[in-house]
């Protein structure tokens, strides 16, 4: 899938239900997402991560924060009650359009900032360099091609000031890996849905263990731990990963 294809689909999920298509609770498709439960998902998420994070790294406090692949800014908002400044990258326009307004209309009582900007390409250089102290990627790079994933990986380790902190989810792989067969069978399907049915496919992909790893050593970050986790449905096995800039 290139990053055409990407930004296209999930503009369509965008206009089509953008809560569930970020969270994807069966009883909460066809628009059935209360604004509030679905932003204290977020707050859930964001104090378990700082709990996680303050114990890896005593002392440490961030000032400047990425949320990439923010959607409509459900991690943002949540790192914005903890970090003065964040910033939500992604690469759909219609998410970041309504990231946008929900934060005019929920943010204005919080002392932290919360800027959203499209990012339509592999790299991420218009955000300069040495910027975050906290990278935060969580249900968004397992939608990537694995080559694209490890690009934005060495460049999330570019943007992490020295002891900076980067946690990001992928999945390992599928819990019951498809033979030929049904490998081919699902390729059809999802072609059908695709191109025939005009509907838009969430693709997943996932990376070896040791694959990330050395990625992120490459990139001058430190593997400070693996935890296996939930994020990416029954079906798979998800991992998150937390590093350190050296």
């Amino acid at each position: 899938m290139s990053l055409r294809t990407l930004r296209r689909t999930w503009n369509q999920f965008g206009k089509q239900d953008p809560l569930w298509a970020i969270l994807t609770h069966t009883d909460k498709s066809h628009g059935r997402w209360e604004v509030d439960d679905f932003f204290a998902t977020g707050e859930a998420e964001v104090a378990s991560l700082f709990e996680l994070l303050h114990e890896l790294a005593p002392g440490w406090e961030p000032g400047a924060a990425l949320d990439f692949g923010c959607g409509v800014g459900r991690l943002s908002q949540a790192l914005a009650e903890r970090v003065p400044e964040v910033f939500g990258v992604d690469l759909s326009d219609v998410m970041i359009e309504k990231a946008r307004r929900l934060e005019r209309e929920r943010g204005a009582d919080r002392s932290g900032s919360c800027t959203f900007e499209v990012n339509r390409t592999r790299d991420l250089h218009g955000l300069g360099e040495r910027r975050f102290d906290l990278i935060y990627s969580s249900i968004t790079l397992q939608h990537m091609r694995p080559r694209l994933q490890l690009g934005y990986l060495r460049e999330f380790g570019r943007l992490l000031s020295p002891g900076g902190l980067m946690v990001v989810q992928i999945p390992l792989a599928p819990r019951r890996p498809l033979n030929w067969r049904g490998r081919t069978l699902r390729l059809l399907l999802l072609g059908w849905k695709r191109h025939l049915n005009r509907r838009p496919v969430m693709d997943m992909f996932g990376q070896p263990v040791e694959v990330v790893r050395a990625t992120l050593e490459s990139a001058g970050c430190e593997v400070l731990g693996v935890v296996e986790d939930n994020a990416s449905g029954s079906d798979w096995i998800s991992q998150r990963y937390i590093a350190r800039r050296t």
